[in-house]
Parts: structure tokens; C-alpha cells; sequence
């Protein structure tokens, strides 16, 4: 997927973790500017998201802000661990927006509840006029495509749903301690 000077989310395909990552921030980015109300994201850790890029938590903070009541960030993983690893900065970011986060673990049959061919990671953003679906369906060369299709984004939204359907309030926004 070739980015315009403007580094504009266009529609099509990617190949490549470097764009991967780049769509990423720019599907997060346009979609925080159109002020989506529910972001999701599926992954199997989210290490290479790029959850800890001091502009990407500003463009987050701003957008949680904008309407604190109706914003929602939807995390769906198996575990939370590579995030508490690879991002310390959204861990933290997590503990200050935690009211608009809502983090997900998978139960071990979440997976075998939905078709094959399933994303390897999935974004997906929501208003009322705008839906952005960012999948990658594969890790070995990272290729994936960005659809604003409405047909893209409720398939993949639903897959989302169904396999939230199967899984745990986790990642914890604070943790207690002695």
C-alpha cells in the first residue's frame, strides 16, 4: 500500500511489517479525526502495534477527551503479556483511560468458534458516516489490506464479535499490591 505525501489511509493492499505498522497508525489516526466512537483491535500479543508512540497516545488521549462517555477502545488478545512488555507507555496510558478501554482475553477455544481464514490482527473503526477495517492476514510477510467498504467492516466486525463472545474481561487498567 503506497502512502500519499500526505501519509493519507488509502484503500488496498500492504505487504511488509513496516507498512503494516504505518497503516496502522494512520487507520488510528483518521479514525480518531473523524471521531469514530468504538476502535477494536485484534491480536495475538500486540507487540508491534505501535501502542507506545508518544504522538499515537496523544492522538488517543484527545480522542478519549472529546467525549469521555461514548468513546470505546475495544482490546481482544489470548493474553495481555506482550503488550505489558513491548508498550510500558500504553500500560500506563491504559491506567488513565481505563474507563474508555475494554480489554479482552480469549477463552483457548475462541478460535475453533469461527470459520478458518480468519485476520492474523485486525482494526476496525466505526461513526456514523465512516467504517475502517485494517486486516492482516498474515505474519510471514505481512501482508494485509484497509477496506472502507461497509460490507468489509461488518464481516470483520462480526468475527470480532463472535469470538469476543468467547472470552474474559482482562488487562486490568490497575493492579493492586502490598
Amino acid at each position: 500500500m503506497a502512502t500519499s505525501p500526505a501519509s493519507e489511509l488509502q484503500a488496498g493492499e500492504f505487504t511488509g511489517r513496516a507498512e503494516f505498522q504505518q497503516a496502522l497508525r494512520l487507520a488510528i489516526e483518521q479514525a480518531c479525526a473523524q471521531g469514530c466512537t468504538e476502535l477494536g483491535a485484534f491480536d495475538p500479543d500486540f507487540s508491534v502495534w505501535p501502542w507506545s508512540e508518544a504522538g499515537l497516545l496523544d492522538l488517543l488521549s484527545d480522542w478519549v477527551r472529546a467525549a469521555p462517555a461514548s468513546r470505546r477502545l475495544h482490546l481482544l488478545a489470548p493474553q495481555f503479556d506482550g503488550v505489558r512488555r513491548a508498550h510500558p507507555r500504553f500500560v500506563a496510558w491504559r491506567g488513565r483511560y481505563g474507563h474508555a478501554v475494554h480489554a479482552r482475553a480469549l477463552e483457548p477455544e475462541a478460535l475453533s468458534a469461527v470459520p478458518p481464514g480468519g485476520p492474523a490482527a485486525l482494526f476496525w473503526a466505526r461513526s456514523s458516516t465512516t467504517q475502517i477495517t485494517l486486516r492482516l492476514m498474515s505474519t510471514r510477510n505481512w501482508r494485509g489490506s484497509v477496506s472502507f467498504e461497509a460490507s468489509e467492516f461488518v464481516r470483520w466486525r462480526d468475527w470480532f464479535d463472535v469470538i469476543a463472545q468467547h472470552s474474559y474481561e482482562s488487562f486490568a487498567s490497575t493492579t493492586l499490591g502490598l
